[in-house]
Formats: structure tokens, C-alpha cells, sequence
């Protein structure tokens, strides 16, 4: 009954952005916020995209959609000043749109990560406590963390700017959330791996999915995937989208000395098969089982900070 009357979606259209989604209806029957006033609302979109991100009723199954279609140029024409708290490179990856998933991230990194040990600031308008800001061209970047260094920069009512204040996990966990969704995606009632890795990224992981899979895959720099390795927990069927569309795979139960087991093939490149709790599963193309071959990445200690742009994790020493 609740959702045979909810109001339909207030699309709108902008003049730079073109067609968008409104954040609701007034009273009268117009469309909240009025085109006057869409410039500074374009940049608070959580309400415009709560579809995607939280809810999972929209993704990459309605990339045709007039729905899709107006969230991604929301996200196209945002503010790149508008980023703290706000969940956009969220929806962005669970669109599919690894750049501009990205692209966000790292614009986030440079305006709001100002604390060695990775905590961002929850807000954007710090640069306008600088004495520096009506001199420079982009203070939003430049003099963003000025009350760090300079004791002078000071609130309205002269209490100085300290960096304790807002330091958070907000925008760092929306990040976090960020790459996972980027590596895996579970959402829509199948797996998907590397739905929106961004152009040339080599990269692996180990995620879990719902349905109780532990997902663990690879992607190497020319967009080449091995295969796919999936753990079942709780021994449910299994719902993969085929991330070699056109191509004739194997399903091997590695419990089972490489036994290979049916599966069936739905619409949209999607391959389900049953699995058993506790056993393990390596999809593949067929014919390419030699070519499978373990990748072992190694790390090292970090001896000096690193640093993106104006961003900087870590500390020289001082001693």
C-alpha cells in the first residue's frame, strides 16, 4: 500500500547538467528546488541518489533506464568543491563508472585528508577561515588546510581554527566502501567482479558477497581475468555475471578433485550453479586451465611519508 502512493521521481532539467532528479514535490505541485535554486542544490545529491546507494533498487542493470541516465549526469556535474560526508562515489561505482568513482576519490583526498594518520575533515569550507582566501584563485584547495600551519586563521567570532575540530571517519569509510564496490558488487541479486575498476587498473581482492560467498579474483593491467574463486559459506545457488560475455566456461568444484558441475545460463551473461556449504569453486574459460597461475604480491614497510598532491599520510621523523 506505501509504495502504490509514493509521488513519482521529480525529474528536472538543467541547464548545464541536463535532465536530474529533484529532491521532491511542494505542496502546490512544482518541483523542489526551484531551477533558480538547483546550482547549490546539484552539489547535495544523497537524497537524489538514495536508490542506488543505500536502498539497491537501482545499479547497473538500469543503465537504460531515464533513472540512470539523469543520476549520471548528477554526477558528472557536481560541485568538485562539495565532497565530506556526501555518498556519491558510492553510486557512482555501484553505476559502473570506475573514472568517475575515481576522479571523486581522489579530489576528496586533496581537499579533505589533512591528517597524518588518514582521518579526513568532514567539510569542505575550511579555506574560508584563511586570511589567503579572497587573493587566491582556487582556495578551496590551496588554502584548505591554512589553520593547520597559521595560527591566524580564526572563526567569525575570533576563536582560532583548530585542526582537532571535525576530524572524522566519515569521508575515510566512504572511500573504503568506495573500492569495494568497485572490486565486487552483490546488489542485484548476482556477482559481479571488477564492475567499475577504473581504465588500466591491475588489481585483486578478496570480498565477501551476499548470498555468504568469499568472492577472490584478478584483474591485470590489459583487463584480463584469470578466473574467479568462490567460497561457499552457507552452500546457496550461486549467481555470477560472466566476466567473459561470449565465452565458453568451466565450473570446477575444487573439493571435488576438479569435478566440473552444471550450471545454467540465464539472461544478461549470468551463470548460476548450486553449491554446498564449506566447498570451493573456481570459474574459468574453458580451455585456459593451465594458464591459471597464482599471483604473490609483496609489500614493504613504508620509511618515509606518502604524499597525493596536497595530501600527505604519515609523518617525517623528529628524532
Amino acid at each position: 500500500m506505501v509504495l502504490d502512493h509514493l509521488w513519482p521521481i521529480p525529474y528536472q532539467t538543467d541547464p548545464k547538467a541536463g535532465e536530474v532528479i529533484a529532491h521532491a514535490w511542494y505542496p502546490d505541485g512544482s518541483i523542489f528546488p526551484k531551477l533558480e535554486q538547483r546550482g547549490p542544490w546539484l552539489s547535495h545529491m544523497s537524497a537524489s541518489t538514495s536508490s542506488v546507494f543505500p536502498a539497491n533498487l537501482t545499479g547497473i542493470d538500469s543503465t537504460n533506464t531515464r533513472e540512470y541516465k539523469a543520476m549520471v549526469n548528477m554526477l558528472r556535474h557536481r560541485s568538485p568543491a562539495m565532497n565530506a560526508i556526501s555518498p556519491e562515489p558510492i553510486v557512482a561505482a555501484r553505476l559502473g563508472l570506475g573514472n568517475d568513482a575515481l576522479t571523486m576519490m581522489q579530489n576528496g583526498i586533496r581537499r579533505l585528508q589533512h591528517f597524518p594518520q588518514g582521518l579526513f575533515y568532514n567539510i569542505d569550507h575550511w579555506y574560508n577561515l584563511s586570511i589567503y582566501m579572497d587573493s587566491l584563485k582556487k582556495p578551496d584547495i590551496s588554502a584548505q588546510r591554512d589553520y593547520i600551519y597559521d595560527e591566524r586563521s580564526h572563526y567569525p567570532n575570533k576563536l582560532p581554527a583548530k585542526p582537532f575540530i571535525q576530524a572524522g571517519l566519515e569521508t575515510q569509510s566512504i572511500y573504503g566502501a568506495t573500492v569495494n564496490e568497485m572490486l565486487l558488487q552483490s546488489n542485484e541479486g548476482k556477482i559481479r567482479i571488477f564492475p567499475a575498476v577504473p581504465d588500466n587498473w591491475a588489481t585483486a581482492f578478496t570480498l565477501l558477497a551476499r548470498g555468504a560467498f568469499v568472492v577472490s579474483s584478478e584483474i591485470r593491467k590489459d583487463g584480463t581475468i584469470p578466473g574467479v574463486y568462490i567460497e561457499s559459506r552457507k552452500g546457496n545457488i550461486c549467481r555470477l555475471v560472466n566476466p567473459w560475455p561470449g565465452v565458453e566456461l568451466r565450473v570446477i568444484s575444487l573439493r571435488e578433485k576438479g569435478k566440473s558441475l552444471k550450471f545454467k545460463t540465464e539472461g544478461n551473461h549470468v551463470i548460476s550453479f548450486k553449491t554446498s556449504p564449506g566447498h570451493t569453486y573456481l570459474v574459468l574459460p574453458k580451455g585456459q586451465e593451465g594458464m591459471l597461475n597464482q599471483t604473490a604480491f609483496e609489500g614493504s614497510p613504508n620509511q618515509a611519508p606518502k604524499t597525493f598532491f596536497e595530501a600527505t599520510l604519515g609523518k617525517t621523523r623528529n628524532f
